[in-house]
């Protein structure tokens, strides 16, 4: 039996499809993966701009309890405090006794 040389135009054939057929396969594989990290890339966009938003909105709320209005409010109606109005008890000192009494404590600490 005689063996049947086989031409190199069926190889070149052959490994020309397989190298089409994987190309094909290769560029749509990455065009998933394209498709799939652009959907991605929307949530993440979506979540990042929600959160940004929700900043916004607590630095309002901070805003808002630390208004002086807010606290003086709170402190009369919760606390039962008072805003002061004017001192209760005046005490006058002599300046050359606050003058002495620095001096003392200078010469005690240098």
């Amino acid at each position: 039996m005689k063996k049947k040389k086989k031409s190199p135009i069926v190889f070149i054939t052959i490994g020309g499809a397989a190298l089409i057929a994987a190309l094909v396969i290769l560029h749509i594989g990455l065009n998933l993966e394209v498709e799939r990290l652009k959907k991605e890339n929307l949530h993440l966009e979506e979540l990042l701009s929600a959160q940004k938003n929700k900043n916004v909105e607590l630095k309002v709320e901070k805003q808002k309890l630390q208004s002086e209005e807010l606290i003086i409010t709170a402190a009369e109606t919760r606390l039962g405090l008072n805003k002061f109005q004017e001192p209760y008890t005046i005490i006058e000192v002599d300046q050359n006794k606050i003058n002495q009494i620095n001096g003392i404590i200078n010469s005690k600490y240098e």
